[in-house]
């Protein structure tokens, strides 16, 4: 069987979901994963990998986030960003 770009990316959701779940999140819908940039879901899944949970992660207290070009959205909770961009990088700072 060929392997596409669909199965990579469920097997990659299977992977992170269950993984959110043992962290004791709701982990996000596929269509919200696939539409998310590669940049975004590769910094996740580092979080994950490096610290088996999110447990212990903490963000900095003042952080950027850099790239080759960033566009960010702050939803109306006020707690929530939505960050695309390209080269996506968090620097402490």
């Amino acid at each position: 069987m060929a392997r596409g770009r669909k199965p990579v990316l469920e097997e990659a959701y299977s992977a992170l979901a269950e993984s959110l779940k043992k962290a004791g999140f709701e982990p996000p819908p596929f269509k919200a994963y696939r539409q998310t940039p590669p940049a975004v879901r590769r910094l996740l899944e580092k979080a994950l990998k490096g610290h088996g949970s999110l447990d212990g992660v903490k963000l900095p207290d003042s952080f950027k986030i850099v790239g080759k070009w960033v566009s960010c959205v702050v939803l109306a909770d006020g707690k929530t960003l939505l960050v695309n961009g390209e080269g996506l990088e968090l620097r402490e700072g």
